[in-house]
């Protein structure tokens, strides 16, 4: 019996009727609601909601994933909030209206938490400083519900980078010019899951995204959901599912302090449908690659010649502005809305929150011709 905490796996391959009850078993391979919360409790439900994209656009949590669980909530007894941080360039209730969250909420009776205007409470761990909106602190649970995406600077986004979210938006911009290096951001998302009280990890992977994602990637049928009381066994999990080289993921590898790292599937405690794991489609991850393949005194020595950079499409920018408004080092400037955006290339420290929030995939992320010979296996 493996000493792990287990993490659930079911096949869903829509979100039509079937949905609520893959949601049902899901959490029921684990022990069901009453392992994760009582009746009259506070259960606060923490989508993806990155930007303001339609559901099937796959950067954002299905509404439907929602839905099924706040029932859940409901049926056994306890309270459903929703609450989420979207990107600080964007505004919220856009969000919550166009992601379908608001709609689904409404029509399920469930209450809707502003984070923007709750207060937040400050934390210090390995050297990294930040907020935690309070709602997500106060709640008697906390279930963190991402997708499962590709992403150019983080390799994967689910469990762990949805947590970013818990910070206020307003926040998020000067922390990526605190932590401007893979490095340093991925501590930094480590430091906030560590002070995060989930309770439980509900992966949305029935549609995801491979390839340029958080927002801009291909839309591929994954066709599961997947749980775990731990957030990291889960992101583990997701990545020796899909084919995800973990020791690419930057806050995967290495390990955060306390973490175990598993090198297959057959070392952790999988319930529920098992024997449908190996249909599961792998992942195409981003042509993009952290430095951390590079090691870190030769970062330093040729840092000028190792660079992720956005470039823009002016085919298909719509010229919104809003890059240049999310950039947290003003790397972009548009002078004249008439015309794209324009980098200052120097300035840019490759964050990918001009990507993340371009409305109309106009975005590329590219790496430098070094970074694409060290992804090749060239550097020494």
């Amino acid at each position: 019996m493996s000493s792990r905490t287990p993490v659930a796996f079911v096949r869903c391959r829509d979100y039509g009727a079937s949905l609520q009850g893959a949601v049902t078993a899901l959490i029921g391979h684990l022990g069901g609601p009453a392992a994760f919360w009582k009746p009259g409790q506070k259960v606060l439900i923490k989508p993806n909601l990155l930007s303001d994209r339609l559901p099937e656009q796959g950067a954002t949590t299905h509404p439907e994933v929602i839905r099924a669980l706040i029932r859940l909530v409901k049926t056994s007894g306890a309270l459903p909030l929703v609450g989420d941080s979207p990107a600080s360039s964007t505004k919220l209730q856009q969000v919550l209206e166009k992601t379908g969250m608001k709609k689904v909420v409404d029509e399920e009776g469930a209450e809707l938490v502003n984070m923007e205007e709750a207060s937040s409470v400050r934390f210090e761990t390995d050297g990294c400083v930040f907020t935690i909106a309070r709602p997500f602190l106060e709640a008697d649970a906390v279930i963190n519900v991402p997708k499962f995406k590709a992403h150019t600077l983080t390799i994967l986004t689910a469990g762990v980078k949805n947590l970013y979210g818990v910070v206020p938006g307003f926040q998020k911009t000067h922390l990526h010019r605190t932590y401007p290096d893979i490095r340093s951001f991925s501590r930094l998302l480590n430091a906030i899951a560590s002070k995060t009280p989930v309770t439980l990890n509900v992966v949305d992977a029935v549609v995801g995204m491979e390839g340029n994602g958080p927002t801009a990637g291909t839309l591929k049928s994954f066709e599961f959901l997947a749980a775990s009381r731990n957030v990291y066994e889960l992101d583990y999990f997701l990545c020796l599912l899909t084919g995800i080289p973990s020791r690419s993921v930057p806050y995967l590898f290495p390990p955060p302090n306390g973490v175990s790292r598993p090198e297959s599937i057959e070392e952790m405690d999988v319930k529920g449908e098992v024997d449908a794991m190996p249909s599961v489609p792998r992942c195409r991850t981003p042509s993009t690659l952290p430095g951390r393949l590079i090691p870190g005194w030769l970062v330093r020595l040729i840092g000028p010649l190792i660079w992720i950079r956005p470039r823009i499409d002016p085919g298909l920018c719509s010229r919104c502005g809003r890059c240049v408004k999310s950039c947290p080092m003003s790397a972009l400037r548009q002078d004249d809305r008439k015309e794209p955006p324009v980098l200052s290339p120097t300035v840019c420290i490759g964050c990918c929150c001009c990507h993340e929030v371009c409305p109309s995939a106009a975005i590329d992320m590219r790496q430098s011709p070094l970074l694409k010979a060290a992804r090749r296996g060239r550097m020494p």
